[in-house]
């Protein structure tokens, strides 16, 4: 027997715009080692 699943709840839109470009080009600059540099611009440019 399968078990009664609730229905799903509605999900408001994804954020977009959390960081302007320049602000984003700034905590770039202040990322060390490089490596964290990489995992930014994925989460940025990615629009994670």
């Amino acid at each position: 027997m399968v078990p009664p699943f609730p229905n799903r709840l509605e999900e408001s839109a994804p954020r977009q715009g959390f960081f302007e470009h320049a602000e984003y080009l700034a905590v770039r600059q202040h990322l060390t080692p490089p490596v964290y540099q990489d995992v930014l611009d994925f989460a940025y440019y990615s629009g994670w």
